[in-house]
């Protein structure tokens, strides 16, 4: 019953798409050879004319890369983009070797690897983004009116006492990074209500592990993304608060990067992959194209209905990173002790 009810609602969520974005359904087999990309962003590329592109993403970022392929929005430009979930030190490691030539990443993680010579990153096109109004919408309840307001949440267990910020001192809190968006919002919004960074520890555990390592007793807390946020509610842990909404400015909050080794050898196949992600952030903050974002989280990422109803299409952020925004992040890097140094921020832009 289950997989009829899916059908349904893919079915019901292709037609919305074609009514508001006025495209034929994709093939499934449209990646074949023979076959044609098309879709929202109007490509009509053979598939096997593509020049090949391989990225690391974390699992908050797949559903715009399933979506602009979907949609021919990478055909467009004649790529096919084949991405890998990977970050941290293995994305570091993936794209010095080559292996990958694009990586989604938090801004500041960006500035630290250049900072601290993990490689000389360069920023592509931003992702993500927060507006003032959805920072201050944030912080007033109810904190989950049926969709989360912003991309990152702390949870704790529902009978667990713990409501506040206040609480934080003393516990032990999981998080799919040290370094990251997530818990770099976590420290500066403790540190705002008087809590400093030993007073509590953060360990790593994968986003998918996290919601079990709350409810096993492993940590107190935990910091949790996208769709594992929305499962967390629904699974009946307690959303306690949005990091982001304490600690960040308005502004983009991360961004495609390269190495400027990757860039000098394929620089003609990056600047098409800016193209095509810019295109695609733009769609996207169009209410037109939510259904069919909707459809591709059940179609392509195996969302569950109810899930994908209650997903929260991200803040995709559409305007330029500029030197203002990396001097903010830098800023509070120095601030933090994680850069000892500012790098040449006019490097990074490529300028």
């Amino acid at each position: 019953m289950k997989k009829n009810n899916k059908t349904v609602l893919v079915s019901l969520l292709s037609v919305a798409t074609m009514i508001l974005a006025g495209c034929a359904p994709n093939p499934s087999n449209s990646q074949n050879a023979g076959q044609t990309i098309s879709g929202i962003c109007g490509s009509n590329i053979p598939a096997d004319n593509l020049d090949e592109i391989s990225i690391g993403i974390k699992r908050i970022d797949e559903p715009i890369i399933a979506w602009g392929t979907k949609h021919g929005c990478f055909a467009k430009n004649g790529l096919k983009v084949t991405p890998q979930i990977i970050e941290g030190a293995e994305a570091v490691a993936a794209i010095t070797s080559d292996s990958i030539q694009i990586m989604a990443s938090p801004l500041g993680e960006a500035i630290t690897y250049f900072a601290n010579g993990g490689f000389e990153a360069r920023v592509i096109a931003p992702i993500l983004g927060y507006s003032q109004e959805s920072i201050d919408r944030a912080k007033q309840p109810p904190l989950y009116p049926g969709k989360l307001l912003l991309q990152s949440a702390v949870f704790v267990k529902s009978d667990s006492g713990i409501s506040g910020l206040e609480d934080f001192s003393g516990l032990t809190i999981g998080s799919n990074s040290l370094t990251g968006t997530g818990p770099r919002a976590l420290y500066a919004a403790l540190a705002k209500v008087g809590i400093s960074k030993d007073e509590y520890s953060v360990i790593e555990i994968p986003t998918e592990n996290i919601q079990t390592a709350i409810e096993s007793g492993q940590v107190d807390a935990g910091i949790i993304a996208g769709r594992f946020a929305t499962l967390a509610v629904e699974s009946g842990l307690k959303l306690i608060f949005y990091p982001g909404a304490y600690a960040f400015s308005p502004g983009p909050t991360g961004a495609w990067i390269t190495s400027s080794s990757a860039l000098a050898k394929h620089s003609k196949t990056i600047e098409a992959f800016e193209a095509s992600v810019k295109e695609i952030n733009l769609l996207l903050t169009n209410p037109e194209n939510e259904a069919s974002w909707k459809e591709v989280l059940v179609s392509e990422l195996e969302f569950d209905i109810e899930t994908a109803k209650s997903t929260l299409i991200p803040e995709y952020w559409t305007q330029d990173i500029t030197i203002d925004d990396l001097a903010r992040f830098s800023a509070e890097l120095l601030s933090s002790g994680d850069i000892e140094s500012v790098p040449n921020l006019r490097a990074m832009l490529g300028k």
